[in-house]
């Protein structure tokens, strides 16, 4: 997540991600057009991507929210930094260690800052840990089965 990212001309802004494996992609190049960022922006796989057109035109601010990794055009320092753009990429890591995340400007003259970055990885049961869960539950609707009293009647 970005939190406070602003910058003056979206198209020039380049983020990218490298995780403590030393596998990086990109995120987001030339996305946005002549629209400004000023907001809190999240990346994540399943979502929409930013488009490579004009929010408005100039001056007119992307909504912050959820976006997919949004990559257009060739960035040559880029491509050769990263392997791709799709985060699942991280797939099957181990998450422990460095992440570094990477922005800049590809341009001159436009201006942005950030607040801050933050990371959120959501771990996935492995299928050990839901063949336990089931047969657990399993085994409490066998037992509260078995506890059902029958009635008779004479």
């Amino acid at each position: 997540m970005l939190t406070g990212l602003k910058h003056s001309f979206a198209d020039d802004l380049t983020v990218a991600l490298q995780g403590p494996n030393g596998q990086a992609i990109l995120v987001l190049t030339d996305a946005g057009g002549w629209s400004n960022f000023n907001g809190t922006y999240t990346f994540s796989q399943g979502s929409a991507a930013l488009g490579n057109g004009n929010y408005g035109g100039n001056n007119t601010v992307i909504p912050g929210g959820t976006y997919g990794p949004s990559v257009y055009g060739f960035n040559p320092i880029a491509n050769l930094l990263t392997s791709g753009s799709s985060l699942a990429a991280f797939n099957g890591i181990n998450p422990n260690g460095t992440w570094k995340v990477w922005l800049w400007d590809d341009q001159i003259a436009n201006v942005g800052s950030l607040q801050s970055v933050s990371l959120k990885i959501a771990a996935v049961p492995e299928p050990a840990t839901w063949a336990m869960m089931i047969g657990g539950l399993a085994l409490a609707g066998l037992q509260m089965r078995r506890r059902a009293t029958k009635v008779s009647f004479a």
